[in-house]
């Protein structure tokens, strides 16, 4: 070693190979660290500028904890958003909520009578008008309270509809309401007036009650398969008045509806349709019913003409009746039948006896273009058309026409209301309607109808229309331009 030392080169060699060992060395313990750092020493960028893990784990250039960062700020904002949403609502749900809405209907009518039509009701002359003008308001009022108001501005005076207070969510008994709607009979008289069939209900409809004040409950069972519903009302009709009797009429009804058949993966695509009502009303001592054809004016000139009605069966003496109304539909795409019969047995007294009127209808409808009728399985009525789609009509940017077809509807309808019973001393009449129909649905809101109604009457002799008796043919053809909104 001490002759190492006294010479420069060999000492230099000496130096040079221990660096060499030494750097080796500790080049294998950097590469294979011990114990578990081994992981975290793979985990290393191999651009890092630092080359120790304590450096690249806390150091400014540390893009693993800067992406963590930002992903839990992202979750503290979707998280504040969605505390916010759940104060609004929550502000909201305190406070009611208001939307408008309503319905235009507007009808021609053109008439062609027989002599006999003429002769017994008068001239029928053609007219336009504003079938109904409605305007509405409903909303919520503090989560589970409902209300709707409803005016109707296409008469003389302003008429009541749908307006009433809804309470929702209650143990067993599900639904109350309490205002002026309809009374729970009848497939076609709860089906609104946007989503019928035809421009006007069938002759049947004349044993249906108008929209009365009352209150009832209703609920639907868990599968949306069966509906009920059952309420008592005063009888007042769509201008409700001050009763002026201590026992001024009243009514009770029930419905129930089943749906023994449904396809709901295609939305009510097919269906079957159950339904059964069942209705008592007292009377203060008299009772009448009438009837239309299935026109919503019959303007009439001759003066025996009581309401321009092709039957009536005048003012006639009883304490009050019963109506019983079994209901069918059945929709196969876009095929569709629907029947109600309607019966009423009144309670007679004096001279006049227990007399029975009854009245049905059958109605059959087909979609061209392929749409259906759609059920709403909450209330067991029908709903909204929505067409495949809608019309339209535009030029394109290359100067071509594009133009969508909108839905078409063919349907028929043939009814009856019988308004005889001799035996009771009750001669109102009897009326047979066939009704054909076409509507083009524009789009969801809005449709163009167009009937051609054939009514054929039948009056008694000693019928309160002419004591003569009489009767006759109206050939009517009627169209409507309709929206709502």
């Amino acid at each position: 070693m001490r002759h190492l030392l006294h010479r420069p080169f060999a000492t230099g060699l000496l130096v040079i190979g221990l660096f060499v060992v030494v750097s080796n060395a500790r080049g294998q313990s950097d590469t294979l660290p011990a114990n578990g750092s081994i992981r975290q020493s793979l985990l290393l960028p191999t651009d890092s500028p630092s080359n120790t893990p304590a450096s690249y784990l806390t150091g400014t250039d540390a893009p693993a904890l800067d992406l963590a960062a930002r992903v839990e700020a992202l979750e503290k904002a979707l998280q504040a958003a969605k505390d916010k949403e759940a104060a609004a609502k929550a502000k909201a749900a305190g406070a009611p909520s208001a939307s408008a809405g309503g319905r235009i209907f507007l009808d021609s009518y053109t008439f062609d009578q027989s002599q006999l039509s003429h002769g017994t009701y008068g001239n029928a002359e053609n007219s336009v008008l504003f079938r109904a003008a409605r305007l509405e308001v409903n909303g919520d009022a503090f989560q589970d309270l409902s209300y709707q108001i409803e005016l109707d501005f296409a008469q003389s005076t302003v008429v009541f509809k749908d307006t009433f207070i809804a309470l929702h969510e209650l143990p067993l008994a599900g639904n109350f309401i309490a205002g002026h709607y309809k009374e729970p009979i009848s497939l076609e008289e709860r089906t609104s007036s946007k989503y019928i069939t035809f421009m006007e209900r069938s002759l049947a409809n004349a044993l249906c009650p108008a929209r009365n004040t009352g209150v009832s409950l209703y609920s639907w069972a868990p599968t949306q398969r069966a509906t009920w519903m059952a309420g008592c009302f005063a009888v007042v009709g769509d201008h409700p008045p001050t009763l002026t009797s201590d026992d001024g009429p009243y009514s009770v009804a029930a419905r129930v509806t089943w749906l023994p058949w449904y396809d709901a993966p295609s939305d009510g695509r097919g269906l079957i349709h159950l339904g059964m009502g069942v209705r008592y009303q007292n009377s203060e001592g008299t009772l009448r019913f009438y009837s239309r054809p299935e026109v919503g004016l019959f303007p009439t000139t001759n003066g025996t003409t009581t309401s321009s009605c092709v039957v009536d069966t005048g003012n006639f003496a009883a304490t009050g009746f019963t109506t019983l109304n079994p209901e069918f539909a059945l929709v196969y795409g876009p095929l569709s039948f629907q029947s109600e019969w309607l019966g009423a047995l009144t309670d007679g007294y004096g001279a006049i006896g227990n007399a029975f009127l009854h009245g049905y209808y059958v109605q059959v409808s087909y979609f061209l273009t392929g749409e259906h009728r759609r059920y709403k399985t909450k209330a067991g009525v029908f709903d909204r058309i929505k067409p495949i789609e809608n019309f339209f009509r535009w030029r394109t940017c290359d100067g071509s026409v594009a133009t969508g077809t909108g839905a078409w509807e063919f349907a028929y309808r043939f009814s009856q209301l019988d308004l005889n019973d001799s035996a009771a001393g009750v001669l109102g009449g009897r009326v047979y309607d066939s009704t054909f129909g076409v509507n083009w649905y524009w789009n969801p809101y809005t449709r163009v109808m167009l009937n051609y109604v054939c009514s054929t009457a039948t009056l008694p002799v000693g019928n309160p229309i002419d004591i003569a008796g009489g009767g006759g043919t109206e050939n009517i053809v009627e169209m409507r331009f309709q929206i709502d909104f």
